[in-house]
């Protein structure tokens, strides 16, 4: 307190309540400290604050017992029904479920290559393309990958999706080794640099 009304135009403060709470700029200054560092373990073992909880009027108490006390006396309420306008507000309590998936399908969340999880890591041909809103009409076998699209349905076959930053075209890689013939020999493959479980990003 005597730091926080130090300076002219100040408030008084009264002598009779620094006494009794034995309040120094220190002490202060450790309080403020126990606001930005571990307050449980601050409050309690800070050799100046502890001296001092001896001579307050009301004991100090550990952040345990704080909010165990809170919730002692915060009952918890009974579920009711309301009409959805009168439910803005209030905690739901129970899950709310669905009664269709949506998307009515297995989508991808990852911009990347639908792949069968069990392939692993390798380079692998990509025979298609899924993206999101197209029809499709091919599937997957194992050692085949397809590019597809954040919302787009995972082809029959593929039960998992590698996100594209795992990846790496394969057309780069020949560039560099063999030149752009063989580049260009390679353009429809690419390189899955991870491997991933069923269902990965679906």
């Amino acid at each position: 307190l005597p730091l926080l009304f130090k300076g002219a135009g100040a408030p008084p403060v009264e002598p009779l309540l620094l006494q009794q709470l034995h309040i120094t700029e220190h002490l202060v200054a450790a309080l403020i400290g126990a606001h930005y560092l571990n307050r449980e373990q601050y409050i309690l073992f800070h050799p100046l604050i502890t001296e001092n909880m001896a001579a307050a009027r009301y004991q100090m108490i550990s952040i345990p017992e704080a909010q165990a006390t809170v919730l002692q006396h915060t009952p918890v309420l009974e579920s009711e029904q309301v009409p959805l306008g009168s439910a803005l507000g209030r905690v739901l309590g129970e899950t709310v479920t669905a009664r269709d998936n949506l998307p009515p399908f297995p989508a991808s969340i990852m911009d990347g290559y639908a792949v069968v999880s069990s392939d692993g890591p390798g380079e692998y041909p990509v025979v298609a393309e899924a993206r999101a809103g197209c029809a499709q009409d091919f599937s997957l076998s194992p050692g085949q990958v397809a590019y597809i699209t954040t919302g787009a349905p995972v082809p029959p076959g593929a039960d998992a999706v590698v996100k594209v930053e795992d990846t790496q075209p394969a057309a780069a890689a020949a560039a560099a080794a063999e030149g752009e013939a063989a580049a260009a020999q390679q353009q429809r493959r690419v390189a899955i640099l991870k491997g991933v479980p069923a269902g990965k990003d679906i």
